[in-house]
């Protein structure tokens, strides 16, 4: 097991978030598994690489959703998280 970092930008329709992610990396049945327990997100394949894609892909999903639902800040504060808003002019 080997802990690391994950940082990005999603950028949605109408926002902007910026994120900087703690995330573990296993095999695990001869899968490679990236998961992030801060939101409870993971993506798993049989390379690190293709792992990588799909942990991609579900942590844009998660975001999509939770920003289409306007759901984020509720959602991340239910995990415990605290959450600042910044505003830049």
């Amino acid at each position: 097991m080997k802990q690391q970092r994950t940082s990005g930008i999603y950028t949605g329709k109408k926002e902007k978030i910026t994120f900087d992610l703690p995330i573990v990396t296993y095999e695990e049945n001869g899968l490679q598994v990236i998961y992030s327990p801060s939101l409870d997100v993971f993506g798993y394949d049989k390379t690190h690489a293709e792992a990588r894609k799909s942990f991609t892909l579900t942590l844009e999903e998660f975001l999509l959703y939770t920003t289409h639902k306007k759901t984020l800040e509720t959602v991340l504060k239910n995990m415990g998280w605290v959450v600042k808003k910044i505003n830049n002019f």
